[in-house]
């Protein structure tokens, strides 16, 4: 029986850890510790605190060192319960990791930097490192009636690339001119202007602020001319957006306009970052 338990412990301490630090934890998880080669593992790491979702700014792109596996997919949701000054709020980073090599692999520890809004303090919390072992590789047996099945596989995927290029050929004829509209507009002057700003953090914001809000007044129909943050901000919650877009849109506006009155603290690659942080969220969110 004291066996059991002590296994129990064991496994919960490698499955899920938290750490606690200025009214902010970090917890994370994975869902298994042991998986075969061909499939896959859920890793989260997950932050909670009392307060708004701007209440916390998770500046650095929270990157975790996976070894022997690749990132299959990654997602970040946020989300608050509560009113006034009962707000708690979660934030969830899931990464669903594909093996690549078998063996032992290493989750190494890795840091979480944030700033307190709008006090300006700074922070940090650390994961624990996590250990998953990765079985070997089970051979395929290949049978001669798997032979057919491939042929006409190859067949289906030769038929369906001609259709596709057949139908993007006349699509191209019948429609000779291009109307660009808000979001094409907005994803197409963010790389630009991210070159026009170089390593200037502060530059890039305060154009960032300018192309989000023209892109928010276009695509919903608002006028936003010489609004202030807070009216901007409300107007959001009076167009079709989804939850999540409302509440990154919102963060990423009090951030930029934040910093546009912070003294210069540019860090090399801290635009890249940004940019980069943008144009996920939009691919997977806006774009999907």
């Amino acid at each position: 029986m004291k066996t059991i338990i002590v296994l129990l412990l064991t496994a919960l301490i490698l499955l899920a850890s938290t750490a606690l630090a200025d009214g902010i934890t970090l917890s994370q998880r994975i869902n298994q510790t042991e998986v075969p080669f061909n499939d896959s593992v859920e890793f989260q790491i997950i932050l909670k605190w009392d307060g708004p979702q701007t209440a916390y700014i998770f500046e650095d792109a929270i990157s975790p060192d996976f070894d022997r596996f690749k990132v299959g997919s990654f997602s970040s949701t946020i989300g608050s319960t509560g009113k006034g000054d009962s707000i708690f709020t979660t934030k969830t980073l899931t990464y669903i990791l594909i093996p690549q090599l078998s063996g032992v692999s290493k989750i190494r520890s890795t840091a979480v930097s944030y700033t307190m809004w709008p006090d300006g303090e700074k922070g940090e919390l650390m994961t624990d490192a996590m250990s998953i072992t990765i079985a070997d590789p089970v051979a395929r047996v290949v049978t001669e009636k798997t032979f057919p099945i491939l042929r006409i596989l190859f067949l289906l995927s030769i038929a369906i690339v001609i259709a596709v290029v057949i139908f993007i050929i006349i699509r191209k004829k019948k429609n000779t001119e291009t109307v660009v509209g808000a979001l094409d507009e907005f994803l197409g002057s963010l790389p630009q202007l991210r070159i026009n700003c170089g390593d200037d953090i502060k530059k890039f914001q305060t154009g960032f602020y300018n192309l989000l809000v023209k892109y928010i007044g276009e695509e919903y129909n608002l006028e936003f001319d010489r609004k202030p943050l807070k009216e901007i901000c409300d107007a959001l919650e009076t167009t079709k957006m989804s939850p999540n877009e409302r509440e990154q849109f919102s963060q990423w506006l009090v951030r930029a306009d934040k910093e546009k009155y912070s003294p210069d603290s540019s860090a090399p690659g801290e635009t890249v970052r940004l940019e980069s942080e943008i144009l996920q969220f939009f691919e997977k969110t806006v774009l999907k």
